[in-house]
């Protein structure tokens, strides 16, 4: 079962629940002392790389790994600095960007200018065969490094909905060294700037995320995530149940009273408007991104 203090727990929630992006839905529970967790989940990402998937279930892990340049609050919905610091709309089609500072990937490659115009050129130079999310990128025209950590982006056309695109699906920034060798080799291996790191995938059965210790928000409480694939509801309750796993998500509602009655268990629901897609990465306790607007 968990072994987690009452902040791990709270940052347990944050990182689940805070990335509930579609209709009303449930997780279950179970409560402890510790910082290894396993969540049971219907099922797993077809992709560890976020352009190429876009599933609820790959959004959620993701965005544990990677970071965007913008979030979106889930309290206020507004647009909040993230790797960005700060935004300035120079005109109808050019928005000007400051970076964060002194962020690092998992791999120890700065964060920088090359990382953002690496990440999003990739997916406009490839195809909709090859990244799901490719048509949402296009409304970027050009993006342009005025120094190491400044960018400007250009759109297509005036674009409103500017800063939601880039706090949208696919928006986390990847290693750009690391990323071309690995175009070069055919392979794959998730590198971003987010709280937890890859360390180990089986398809179809786990995947284990290990915390960043150099995370630029701070260690998250949580030092190992395994999240499991259960795709049977009835046997992910059992699996809550007699404590196999620590927290479960998709509950039918017939189960909830069998969750709740168990001693150490409980069931609880969360909503986000479908209109509300947004990734997010889970924020650690007493600690928010500071910056400009």
């Amino acid at each position: 079962m968990i072994r987690s203090s009452t902040k791990s727990l709270f940052t347990l929630l944050l990182l689940l629940l805070a990335l509930l992006i579609a209709l009303p839905t449930s997780v279950a529970f179970a409560q402890g002392d510790g910082e290894e967790i396993t969540i049971g989940m219907n099922e797993l990402p077809s992709s560890l790389d976020p352009p190429a998937d876009w599933a609820i279930a790959s959004t959620w892990i993701h965005m544990n790994i990677f970071d965007c340049l913008v979030w979106r609050n889930r309290e206020t919905a507004a647009f909040e600095p993230w790797l960005a610091s700060s935004w300035e709309n120079i005109n109808d089609t050019t928005w000007r960007l400051q970076l964060r500072e002194g962020v690092t990937f998992h791999n120890g490659e700065p964060f920088d200018a090359d990382a953002v115009k690496w990440t999003y050129e990739r997916i406009q130079n490839a195809s909709r065969d090859q990244f799901i999310t490719f048509n949402q990128w296009l409304f970027i025209d050009e993006i342009t490094a005025l120094s190491p950590y400044e960018i400007e982006i250009t759109t297509t056309e005036p674009d409103p909905s500017f800063l939601s695109k880039m706090a949208g699906t696919g928006c986390g920034i990847q290693a750009p060294v690391a990323g071309r060798e690995m175009m070069d080799s055919g392979e794959y291996t998730p590198i971003g700037t987010g709280p937890y790191e890859f360390s180990e995938d089986v398809t179809d059965d786990f995947l284990v995320l290990e915390a960043n210790q150099d995370y630029w928000q701070g260690a998250p409480d949580i030092e190992t995530i395994t999240w499991r694939s259960i795709p049977e509801n009835s046997t992910r309750v059992a699996n809550i149940l007699t404590g196999a796993v620590d927290l479960i998500t998709d509950v039918s509602p017939q189960d909830w009273p069998r969750i709740n009655e168990n001693e150490g268990t409980e069931s609880r629901t969360t909503s986000r408007p479908a209109s509300c897609s947004w990734p997010s990465a889970p924020v650690p306790p007493s600690r928010t991104p500071t910056g400009t607007v």
